[in-house]
């Protein structure tokens, strides 16, 4: 019956001493300066100025491809400027707009994932963003990578 009860007043002794030994650890290792930094401005307002810029209702829309959207999509890395108007002019004038909507949206994540790079909270942000704009596969953007 004894052995019960020292168990428990042991148990209970034990917690205290984990407790004063995370005490003494979080008093001795102040909080790190990467972690002061995740609430930087900087990212906060390019996450904003992104959100502003671009729908994110109107990039979630974009699924299943035209076989003109798909080409422009798979190949406009490696096309001239003046031909990629020139091409985008011959999409329908819906295709024209969802390519214009996710290639700005594209181009405006990177200075997003630049950001990331100093700012480990943000990832979160930074994905619901990127699903926003998607990823090819096939011949239909996928939101859910």
């Amino acid at each position: 019956m004894n052995e019960s009860m020292n168990f428990g007043s042991g148990q209970e002794n034990q917690e205290e001493e984990d407790n004063a030994r995370c005490a003494d650890y979080l008093e001795r290792h102040p909080t790190p300066v990467f972690v002061q930094l995740e609430s930087s401005p900087d990212f906060e307002s390019l996450v904003a100025d992104f959100e502003k810029k671009h729908s994110l209702d109107e990039l979630l829309e974009i699924g299943q491809l035209s076989a003109g959207l798909f080409g422009m999509f798979s190949k406009d890395r490696d096309v001239p400027e003046e031909t990629i108007e020139w091409l985008v002019s011959a999409l329908s004038p819906e295709d024209a707009q969802r390519y214009r909507a996710r290639t700005s949206a594209k181009q405006d994540l990177k200075p997003i994932v630049e950001a990331l790079k100093s700012h480990s909270s943000g990832r979160e942000a930074y994905m619901k963003l990127s699903r926003a704009v998607g990823m090819i596969s096939g011949n239909e953007v996928v939101h859910d990578r």
